[in-house]
Order: C-alpha cells, then structure tokens, then sequence
C-alpha cells in the first residue's frame, strides 16, 4: 500500500497533499507533496523540484541480496524502498530514491555513489540463513568517498516477522542517520562550522542550530542566533526557521539569559507563524508545543504535543524531546518510557533528557538513581548541570563534594542564590518537587 501511494503521486499534478501511511502506525496521514521522494528515474520531472535547492541530498541506492535467493528481491527492495519513505519525513533533505533498474548494471558501489548527484548516499546488503536475517546499511559522503556510518542489524526471522523486522531497522536507523543528532546533520554541521561565512545560507542557519544543540556554548548559541536572524529575513516563508529562531528565544527566556527581555513573546510569535507556515513539520510542532510549556498553559501544551506525536512517532530524538516536557509537566511514566526508548537507540542523545529522568527519580525519593543522571548531565557552561548534583549530594548528606559542585554552580551563575526558586520553577512545574530540590539545595550547604 505504501508503496502504491508513493507511485501514484510521484506521476501526480497539482496535488497540494499526499496521504502516506507511516511506519508503525497504520493510521493515514495527510502532508505536504513538498515532502516527496524522488524515484530516481525522471530527475527532470518538474513535479520533483518543490524541495528548496538549499537542502543536502540523500541518495538511497539498491540494496544487494547477497541471500542467493533471487526469490528475496522483493525483501531486499521493498526495505531500500521503506528506508526512502521514511527518509522522506525528514524535511530537511531531498531524497533521490533509485529502484534496482535505475543504474547501470555491473557497477561497483564506489561507481554507483559516484554516479548519482547527492551529497550523502545510503547502501546496504541482506544476508539470510535459516532462521536469522543480517541487514548491513553504510552511509557515505559522495564529496570525499568518506564512510560515515556503518551498522550491522541482526534479527532472528519467523514467517510473520519480516515486516516488523523493516520497520524497526528502518526506525532505529532513521535515529542515527538524519535526526538532529544524525551523522549527517553533525558532518553538515562541520562543514558549515569550517565555512565561517558573514553571509550564511538559510541552510547553513539551521545546521548552526543543530550545531549549538550538541554544544550549548555562549558562542555557539551566538552563532546559531545570527545566522537564523538572518535566514528568516532571507526566506520568511521557510517554518522550520522561524521555529529554530522561536526555540533560541525561548531558551534566552527560559535560562534567564543577557537579553532575555521580551524574548517569550518573540518565541511565542515566531513560533505561531512556523506552525501557520509547516503545520505537518514535527519539529515545529514540538517548538509550538514547548512555548505552551514554559507560558504554563498545560492543556494547550498537552493538546500541540499530541499533534507533534502523532507526525512521526519513530522519529526517537524528536520522541525522546516530546517525552523530556511530558514527564516534566506530571506525564511522568509516559515522558519517561518515550526518553528512555529515545536514549536506548541513539548514543548521541541530547545529553539535558537526563534532566527529566533525574527528576523522575528525585521526586521518588531515588536519590541514589538521580545522582546517576545528574552525574550524566554534562553539559559545559549550563548552571543546571551542577545544581541537580548539589540537590542529590543534599540529600545523601555528601557534603563535601556538594561544597565542590556549589563552587561550579556560583562560578556559573553568581546570582543563582536570588533566582533559585524563579530557574528551577520555569522547568518544574509541580510545587512540591520545586520545594524538594530547594530543601536538597541548602542540606547541601547552598545559601538561598
């Protein structure tokens, strides 16, 4: 079926939408034709060229069967073309997907890469024996025959399990390919890094951003700021980068950061217009969704979250930010289980998903199992690093390494002491959890 529709509307005219049935839920959806995959057969087909030409493309080459079994083509197949589909919900790239036919025969894989005018192409091979299946998926970079990613799956196989089997490969590996904290954002984020241009392109802002979302430095928030500043005067239709802008105001807000005056309510507006601009783009959604969060308005924030949800529920990354502000607005075994299924299948997770967990733990009373994820949550320059450890390190009567850790915090910021209750209350919204890290604060030696 899926495939079916993809046929149907990649020979379609004029046809603003598209109904698509996404992997693991079988529930139609109805996006945007901009969100196409190309068959690889016509490139000059104009129906093909509504993706803006600032997006990196991602070439998904035909899978070998290396089962010896001509008769399992259309597994081998079928998966390259699953991997495309799903490849094509990420709106940030332009996927050219190639059916077996496409390329000339008795090329190498180095000749078909080659071959195809991508930035980054995807290969693979299945294996099979009796009761196991061996999917091997590589991802390149056609610029400079880099390899950048490579993973071997394998699962035992019954005769009902190899539709699961795709769709779970296909989802995991989604995860480590193209989400925010993909290989190929991160390589695109070197490469623009590297260009330090006075003039970034509207794509190079957003690779920025992604940039700034594995660093959280001053400087790469800085960067990241001025050049969607820029994008969105340069492309003021473009959602996703108003979205990103709305998400580094909000952050200036919500970390009561220099210049954070009014900048909610930049967020805010920014954040409407993107929905208003790409209603069926996740990640504006879940912006849309967090300024609900941090202007306290729950059933709002609950009812954006369930929209952003149900857009891609195997995106893990973006899964695992939903279940981040679901746990910390009091949806906390459901916020949980979404960031613990994000963490499980991606090591390059944002490394502030610890902070839910933490507070998930500490609120029990677990302070053992919190100190292990605040102890986890490290990152540089960010006050709430040292905070949720001194908060543990309280409880459990450590005080000398609290005393160590409320040097950090001070040094950070100076006039935490005055703001406590104001930070801690902007991301914890229960009253009595708010007081429980405060009490944790001065048992660990912390002047409030």
């Amino acid at each position: 079926m899926r495939r079916s529709l993809e046929l149907y509307y990649a020979r379609a005219e004029d046809i603003p939408f598209r109904i698509v049935i996404p992997i693991g839920n079988y529930a139609p959806q109805f996006l945007p034709m901009h969100s196409n995959i190309e068959s690889g057969q016509d490139q000059s087909d104009s129906s093909y060229e509504s993706v803006p030409l600032d997006r990196p493309v991602i070439a998904v080459l035909p899978f070998r069967n290396l089962t010896g079994d001509p008769a399992q083509d259309y597994f081998v197949q079928g998966f390259a073309e699953e991997l495309s589909i799903e490849l094509s919900r990420y709106q940030d790239f332009k996927i050219l997907g190639y059916h077996a036919g496409a390329l000339p025969r008795n090329q190498s894989s180095d000749e078909e890469r080659k071959s195809v005018d991508a930035h980054f192409a995807i290969e693979g091979a299945i294996r099979k024996d009796e009761d196991t299946v061996k999917i091997s998926i590589k991802a390149f970079d056609v610029m400079t025959g880099e390899q950048i990613w490579g993973e071997h799956y394998r699962r035992k196989l019954t005769d009902s399990s190899l539709m699961m089997i795709q769709e779970d490969i296909v989802g995991e590996s989604m995860a480590k390919l193209v989400s925010e904290y993909g290989v190929v954002p991160h390589a695109l984020s070197r490469e623009a890094k590297a260009r330090r241009t006075h003039d970034p392109s509207v794509y190079d802002a957003k690779l920025r951003f992604y940039y700034h979302l594995t660093q959280h430095t001053p400087e790469s928030h800085k960067a990241a700021f001025y050049a969607l500043e820029l994008a969105v005067q340069k492309d003021p239709e473009n959602g996703t980068a108003a979205a990103m802008l709305a998400d580094l105001y909000a952050t200036r807000y919500m970390l009561d950061l220099p210049h954070s005056e009014g900048a909610l309510e930049k967020a805010a507006k920014l954040a409407k217009k993107a929905c208003a601009l790409d209603p069926f783009n996740q990640f504006v959604r879940i912006v849309s969704a967090t300024i609900y969060f941090y202007k306290n308005q729950k059933e709002l924030f609950f009812q954006e979250m369930e929209k952003a949800l149900d857009l891609n529920p195997n995106s893990p990354m973006r899964v695992g930010s939903i279940g981040f502000f679901l746990a910390l607005y009091g949806d906390w075994e459901h916020g949980v289980a979404l960031l613990e299924k994000a963490m499980s299948q991606n090591t390059g997770y944002p490394l502030f998903f610890h902070g839910a967990t933490f507070a998930y733990h500490y609120r029990l009373r677990h302070y053992d199992a919190a100190f292990e994820e605040a102890r986890k949550y490290t990152i540089p320059g960010l006050f709430w690093c040292p905070m949720l450890r001194v908060a543990c390190l309280g409880q459990l009567n450590e005080l000398a390494k609290a005393k160590q850790n409320i040097a950090q915090l001070l040094n950070l910021r100076p006039d935490f002491p005055d703001k406590a209750e104001m930070l801690i209350r902007r991301y914890i919204k229960e009253d009595e959890l708010v007081a429980h890290i405060l009490d944790g604060l001065v048992k660990g030696g912390m002047k409030l």
